[in-house]
């Protein structure tokens, strides 16, 4: 097991090395992108390592100023930067100060990708500051499970997984980010008594969901975010919120036939239906079409439901269906 041990630990060491110089490289020609999608990979990373619950601050308030994640529970905070520059600490303490963070946060952590430059450290918060490399020695004392799931969850982040072009967050490690759904349970007003199944039931899903890879994902996102309600007619009257259509016509225009396999592969899973003849109102003639649905242990279609929840937000469906993101429904 000890052979086995090192083989993984030098398999994330050679990750975490081509991520960071990734990063660089892209950086060095004017491509900043990437540094975006470093907050939500290494958030799930920091939350297990660490044993934290952090949260992306600008999910919950966009342009959320001088931290990318938060726990406020343990009252610790992430920068997570390429940028490993004097001026840059200083800027963040400075936004942090304004804002009075350390109201909220007892600790200012700073992630850095790249090299530290930073020299002198500011003495009225608690700040702490760490690269790639400690934090690849912290992780090198995980259990040898929870390493090789690890190792699983970076492959996959990075497209080194067997899978070519799939991302699947092993559960451990996935951006689950509360099993607490308390603004979806109170929109939808499930009482104490369903709350326990249906927890389970939006657990069961991601669980389904995590399976596929993320075309699959994308797809189911794509038909639930330009589905409809049934008999929906002016605002105020959303029709029946429990069933969620779209033409299969408007799927395949926009994703196209040769996509066909996967459109199979949710009807496989019973995420999707087709319904040879559907009538999106009364009196409307009648169309083929997809129900796109998931009923577990409530008579409660958890598909519609988030749908109905997020007002119809494709940040919010996106972040659910895509990046098995429950944040918003936490």
């Amino acid at each position: 097991m000890a052979i086995k041990r090192e083989e993984t630990i030098k398999k994330i060491i050679g990750m975490f090395t081509r991520f960071k110089d990734k990063v660089l490289f892209e950086n060095a020609v004017g491509y900043f992108d990437i540094n975006k999608s470093a907050e939500p990979l290494f958030m799930n990373v920091l939350n297990r390592v660490y044993d934290l619950k952090l949260k992306d601050m600008n999910a919950i308030q966009r342009n959320f100023p001088a931290i990318d994640l938060g726990d406020e529970g343990a009252g610790i905070c992430y920068q997570i930067t390429s940028t490993g520059t004097q001026d840059k600490y200083n800027t963040t303490v400075k936004k942090y100060k304004e804002k009075n963070l350390d109201n909220k946060f007892k600790e200012l952590r700073f992630l850095l990708i790249g090299d530290n430059e930073i020299k002198k450290k500011d003495t009225g918060i608690r700040t702490s500051i760490s690269t790639l490399k400690d934090l690849i020695r912290d992780v090198s004392d995980m259990p040898d499970r929870d390493l090789a799931e690890f190792e699983t969850y970076f492959a996959s982040q990075m497209n080194e997984s067997n899978n070519t072009g799939s991302i699947l967050p092993v559960p451990l490690l996935a951006p689950n980010n509360s099993d607490s759904y308390e603004k979806f349970f109170r929109f939808h007003q499930i009482s104490i008594e369903e709350a326990e199944d249906a927890r389970l039931d939006i657990n069961d899903l991601l669980k389904l969901l995590r399976e596929l890879n993320k075309n699959q994902r994308e797809l189911l996102y794509f038909m639930v975010a330009n589905g409809h309600f049934p008999n929906a007619g002016s605002s105020r009257f959303k029709g029946d919120t429990q069933k969620v259509f779209i033409s299969t016509e408007l799927v395949y225009e926009e994703i196209g036939k040769q996509n066909h396999g996967k459109v199979r592969s949710l009807e496989e899973r019973n995420l999707i239906s087709y319904e040879e003849e559907y009538y999106k109102y009364s009196g409307a003639n009648p169309i083929t079409a997809f129900s796109l649905h998931y009923v577990n242990r409530l008579d409660f279609n958890l598909v519609a439901a988030v749908k109905d929840f997020s007002n119809e937000d494709r940040e919010i469906l996106y972040d659910f269906f895509v990046n098995t993101n429950t944040m918003d429904l936490a």
